[in-house]
């Protein structure tokens, strides 16, 4: 056994006690490091989520709207109707209203679409629009704002311009893309050159007129919808092509 003097056992207690400082100080710097790229980590995936969130919406003139990819395209809801309720309180007030709202059972950004075109390279004005109570859709293409596009009633035949189907399910009660409507039911519709205002956007009035009464619950109104068999619908979005 190896006798050590009072000074050798000194000399070596200082150099097991620097080494275990410097353990212990490599410990806490590894958990330090260890706890700050948890926190980095942490913040990547929060910026990550924070992104895809953005995906998800898109904030025009203050209001959150939604964003969704179909048919291998970005889309932005530009506008948003649902009048379940059947009640006149769901109707749009004015043109006023049309042009911008944000209610659960409103949401419209139609006044600003030139604002969201002028940002796309080529196809401005293409359009899916899409009533959650019936399968289909119409995706179309036209080079004109619909709202500020007036097409008079007359040529029953007619379509707005350049119009161009891309996939469309419903052709009834003279579809031809949208356009400003020449009935004072409703802000835009559908029926190019003809006074009926179906596939309504921005509807005034409960159709048929009147509204239910708030104690009627049999009572069916809503708003001009597509299809001949039913045309009565309860809700509608229209969408908008960004990407």
């Amino acid at each position: 056994m190896i006798k050590l003097n009072n000074k050798a056992f000194a000399v070596t207690t200082v150099l097991y006690s620097i080494i275990a400082l410097i353990t212990m100080t490599l410990a806490l710097i590894l958990g330090i490091m260890s706890g700050v790229k948890k926190n980095q980590d942490d913040l990547v995936d929060s910026i990550k989520d924070e992104l895809n969130n953005n995906k998800r919406s898109m904030i025009i003139e203050g209001i959150k709207l939604p964003v969704k990819k179909a048919y291998g395209c970005t889309w932005v809801r530009v506008f948003h109707h649902n009048t379940s309720n059947g009640l006149q309180t769901n109707m749009f007030l004015n043109e006023e209203e049309v042009a911008k709202v944000n209610m659960p059972n409103k949401q419209s950004v139609l006044g600003y679409l030139d604002e969201i075109a002028i940002t796309l390279p080529a196809t401005k004005y293409e359009f899916l629009l899409e009533y959650p109570e019936i399968s289909g859709y119409n995706w179309w293409y036209q080079s004109s704002n619909p709202w500020t596009t007036i097409i008079p009633d007359g040529d029953f035949n007619a379509v707005v311009p350049d119009y161009r189907e891309i996939k469309v399910s419903w052709k009834d009660h003279y579809w031809g893309g949208l356009a400003k409507s020449t009935s004072n039911q409703t802000a835009l519709n559908g029926s190019i050159g003809h006074p009926a205002y179906y596939y309504a956007i921005g509807s005034y009035q409960c159709w048929p007129n009147p509204c239910r009464m708030p104690e009627d619950s049999t009572t069916l109104t809503g708003i001009p919808g597509p299809d001949v068999s039913i045309p009565i619908k309860q809700s509608v979005d229209l969408w908008m092509r960004i990407a």
